[in-house]
Parts: structure tokens; sequence; C-alpha cells
């Protein structure tokens, strides 16, 4: 059986802001759970990418673009699924 590992980080990872669904496996290795830290310690979790399918990534690095030189006003937790 080929089991992937998760990989988690705890910063965005060089290109993800500029990737598409399509090119995220140049990016992450497999799946993977990104902790983000925010003022509000208590995470929000996200997951995406749970079948390869669906596409969520573009809101999600909207808002990562948004808080790029700023603390998040809540941590986050944010798993991608099937890159």
């Amino acid at each position: 059986m080929n089991t992937l590992q998760l990989t988690q980080l705890d910063t965005l990872p060089e290109g993800i802001l500029s990737a598409t669904p399509a090119s995220l496996h140049k990016i992450l290795p497999g799946p993977t759970l990104l902790h983000l830290a925010g003022k509000q310690p208590a995470p929000l979790f996200i997951s995406m990418l749970m079948h390869g399918k669906e596409d969520g990534l573009g809101s999600r690095t909207a808002y990562a673009k948004k808080y790029l030189d700023k603390q998040l006003p809540r941590s986050l937790s944010l798993f991608i699924g099937n890159t």
C-alpha cells in the first residue's frame, strides 16, 4: 500500500500564493497542514482540495495576501488534501 506522509508547516511555502490547484504538487509534497499564528490563538480549521476537484484555493490565497505583512486576526489551520 502506498501512503503519503502528512507535511506540517508553520509558514506559507514560497510560491503558494500564486499556485493553482493543478500546480500545487510542485510546491507541496502531498497532504499538508499549515499552522499560521494569529492574534486569537484558537485556530479556525479549513480543509480544501479533499478530492482534488473542488477549488477553494483562490479565496484562501486572497485572504493570505491581505494579511501578508500583518498578523492574522485569528490563528488558522489550513489542511490541503489532494495536491
